[in-house]
């Protein structure tokens, strides 16, 4: 999804080599980026002509909370897991 994209841009410096690394069309990832920006009230990226694209403030901030959310939520799942496996014994 979104945090994928932003992170191939991050990565790449570029949209098109995001969505290509992603086997997405450049116009389904542009229409995923152009919604989301217009959702949350702020551009997630700073285009830069030919040159490509970079990550605005704002997304680098969304995608480092998503980036924490998403290894605290894998930690408690791991730890349920672990739990429930452990009462089944």
């Amino acid at each position: 999804g979104i945090a994928r994209l932003c992170e191939g841009v991050e990565r790449t410096g570029s949209l098109n080599k995001a969505c290509k690394e992603m086997g997405m069309a450049y116009s389904k990832a542009w229409k995923i980026m152009h919604n989301t920006e217009e959702s949350l009230g702020f551009a997630l990226l700073e285009r830069q002509g030919a040159r490509g694209s970079v990550l605005t403030q704002e997304a680098k901030t969304l995608l480092q909370a998503f980036r924490e959310i998403e290894k605290a939520l894998k930690q408690t799942g791991e730890e349920t897991l672990s739990s429930v496996l452990s009462s089944a014994e």
